[in-house]
């Protein structure tokens, strides 16, 4: 609900490099990993068909967005703020406590995610850079957050994803 708001607001702007995805996103993504993973063409990999709407029925990414931002919930407990950087092929995790989930475990959920999203993006992107980069995987770096939330919820990580936006602007 939060990132419809978010997204109802981005759309009335005048030409936004980025673009706010919902946590659901995320979570169909690593549902298609384990299959993913298994083939050895990963080229050849039949996505969910609910993936694809994110590319064709918002803001393309690459053409016409930069930057991708989404919640995400790790561990069932607590909400970080992932960030797409599409121009420097990279995941940013952007987190308030950052004590809490441990590296293992934010690194256990978004590695997934950053092997598997060059193949969706060379996929359904009008883009030649999944392909230039050779389906590399995107690396993944946890940025440093002056704000330190003992209980961060989903607000709190969609406040410090803006912060993120705002200061790259």
């Amino acid at each position: 609900m939060v990132v419809n708001v978010i997204r109802r607001r981005r759309d009335r702007l005048q030409n936004p490099r980025f673009e706010f995805i919902p946590p659901s996103f995320y979570v169909e993504l690593l549902r298609n990993y384990t299959g993913f993973h298994s083939m050895e063409d990963k080229g050849e990999f039949a996505f969910f068909t609910s993936l694809k709407t994110e590319f064709t029925h918002r803001p393309y990414w690459f053409t016409q967005v930069d930057y991708v931002y989404s919640p995400v919930l790790i561990k069932k407990t607590h909400w970080v703020g992932l960030v797409l950087d599409l121009k420097m092929w990279a995941i940013y995790i952007v987190d308030s406590n950052p004590t809490c989930p441990s590296e293992l475990d934010v690194n256990s959920y978004v590695t997934p995610i950053s092997h598997i999203l060059p193949y969706l993006m060379a996929r359904y992107c009008i883009t030649s850079v999944p392909w230039e980069m050779n389906y590399d995987p995107m690396p993944i770096s946890r940025l440093e957050v002056p704000i330190l939330l003992e209980h961060p919820c989903i607000i709190y990580s969609i406040n410090i994803l803006c912060i993120h936006f705002h200061y790259y602007q």
